[in-house]
Parts: C-alpha cells; structure tokens; sequence
C-alpha cells in the first residue's frame, strides 16, 4: 500500500501591505474627475499579478513609463488618470491587494469598466455575476446604469459585455417595460440595442413603434432630431399592416414631416405588394440603403468633431444604427411575442 500523500498550499493575503510603506517599491499616483489626485504606497509585484495592465506596465517593454522618485526614496513613480470617481479607483486598488469590494447597481458598471480596462478578469466577472442576478427579476433596473451622469463629466464608454447583458433581459420583458416611467431615461445606445434584436417581445411592431415614439416624446428636441433618423431604421416597417401604414404620419405628430419617413414607407409598401421571391431583393436594397445613410453620417460627424462641436448624441445615434446593417436582413422578421 502506497504512503499518504497530501498537497499543502499557502494562500497569501496582501490586504495588509494596501498602501503600506513597508516593502514598497512603487507611489502609485491616480488622479480622477474635478481635480483629484492621491499617491498610494504600492507593489510591483502585487499589481502586476493581478492586472495585465501593470503586468505590461512594468515588464521590460515599458519600463521607460516608470521613472525613479525624484525623491530619492528608491519609489517607482506611476501615474494613471482614471475617468471614474475616486471610490470606484480606490475600490479597484483595494480588490487588487485581495480585500472585499462591496457590489451595488451604483458601483458595478464604473468598477467593471476599470476592470476591462485595467485587465483584471476576476473583478469584471463578478460584476457581471453580480449585475445578471440583480436585473433579471427588475429589468428597469438597467436604465439606471446607462444614465448619463452630470453634464460636467467626461463621457465613459458602456461596457459591451453589459450592454448585451441589458439589452437582453429588456427586450425579454419589453411588452411590460416600456410603460414603465423610468423608460423615457433609457440611454440612445441601451434603446438602439433593444430595437434592433429579433427577440424583442411585443404584441406586434405596432407596439414597437409606439414605444420608440413615446421615447422620443420625452427626449429634448435637438436630440430627439439626432437620434430619430437611426433610430426609426430599426422598426420592421413591411411588418405593420399597411391601412396602419397609410395613416401613421397623420396619427403621429414625431412623424409627420420627416424626410426619412417617405422612404421607410414606400419600401414596406413595395415589400407587402411583391411576389415573394421578389421580397428578398427588395429588403437588400433596404439594407444596402441603410449603409450608405449611415456611412455619409459618420463623415458628417467627423467634420463636427473636427470643428469641436458636440456631435458625441448623434455619434450614439450613428453607432447603433450601425448595428443594423448585421441584422438588416432580418427587417422583414416578425419579432417574437410574449407568451
């Protein structure tokens, strides 16, 4: 009979050396929204055991990014500037050094951003875990995290993973939550995402429409304008049945007028009138049309940003319309139903 044989393991816990003096060899400077700036006491080796970033930050291939302390200190000097508030920073800090980090609907996103930016998988996958358990039962709960923030900060990029995350369990429950009062609030990417899925659970696209517009009705006008354009692509038009189409611009004032309308109607027109082999041919040219519309507004855009105007809506507008060209053949779809 062979001998016993165990396995012994030691588990390390940093938490203590967590801006600690002791054994450290980096001042780790962060610098973050309306001026702030902390240096924390930190260690190569921790950061970069636990975040690809620093890993790569302070191999050989970047060492011209860390400079000796001025100090004299025998410090590393590290700057990083992060768009998200100071707690969310200091959070990161923390969960990098094995120390808890308590999980809300109001720190989630900012700390899963860090944590796909900074290359730290572990933090981004509990804030995914986190975030699919807490907006399953309370879809609305989402129109919250794509809320733009107070007008002074800069913008932050959604997180993609999260976006997809929301726009799924959304469009699950879309027949209920869009009379929901906080739907009004929901981002112009977050609402571009939902329209454009094949899953979007509705009655029919008469509800989806209905929809659209009543979060259009809420939205300030120039933005409304920039958004509309895109945003009306992404309703499945040969779907409506057309004595609701012959009267939907009379019916509907945010219609009524719009350049784009003519041609969104004349094709679902033509789409219901043709033979069905035909129809294939005539949703192609839709979506042939549609990348072109949208190709000439990014250029449009790019000039607005060359002259530094605020063109980052209708870049929003632009970027979700985008999206349609993947699933444009799928516009004469019927969606699902809620059963």
């Amino acid at each position: 009979m062979a001998d016993p044989v165990e396995v012994g393991k030691l588990s390390l816990n940093f938490g203590k050396f967590f801006d600690s003096e002791s054994l450290a060899d980096v001042r780790l400077t962060v610098t973050a929204p309306r001026n702030f700036s902390r240096a924390y006491h930190a260690h190569r080796v921790v950061l970069g055991a636990a975040s690809t970033y620093f890993a790569a930050q302070f191999s050989e291939a970047w060492s011209g990014s860390c400079a000796p302390s001025a100090g004299g200190d025998a410090l590393f000097e590290v700057r990083v500037a992060v768009d998200e508030e100071p707690a969310h920073a200091h959070a990161l800090l923390e969960f990098l050094y094995g120390r808890e980090v308590e999980l809300s609907l109001a720190s989630a996103h900012p700390l899963l951003r860090l944590a796909q930016f900074y290359g730290v998988d572990a933090l981004a996958t509990q804030c995914l875990v986190f975030l699919e358990r807490v907006l399953h039962p309370e879809p609305t709960r989402c129109f919250a995290l794509f809320r733009a923030g107070s007008p002074s900060d800069p913008p932050r990029p959604s997180d993609p993973k999260l976006l997809a995350l929301c726009t799924e369990v959304i469009a699950r429950a879309f027949s209920e939550v869009w009379a929901h009062a906080e739907y009004v609030e929901c981002s112009l990417e977050l609402l571009g995402g939902v329209l454009e899925r094949d899953d979007l659970s509705v009655e029919s696209e008469e509800v989806a429409l209905r929809a659209l517009l009543r979060w259009a009705d809420h939205q300030p006008e120039p933005a409304r304008d920039a958004a509309l354009p895109a945003l009306l692509e992404l309703i499945r038009w040969p779907t409506i049945p057309g004595e609701v189409l012959a009267v939907v611009e009379d019916e509907q004032p945010l219609l009524r007028g719009r350049p784009e309308m003519r041609d969104l109607l004349l094709e679902a027109f033509k789409y219901q009138a043709a033979p069905p082999s035909k129809r294939y041919q005539i949703a192609a040219a839709a979506v042939a049309a549609a990348a072109i519309a949208i190709a000439a507004a990014a250029v449009a855009i790019a000039a607005a940003a060359i002259a530094d105007t605020a063109a980052a809506l209708t870049a929003s507008a632009v970027s979700a319309a985008a999206a349609t060209i993947a699933t444009a053949s799928h516009t004469t779809k019927a969606r699902a139903t809620p059963t």
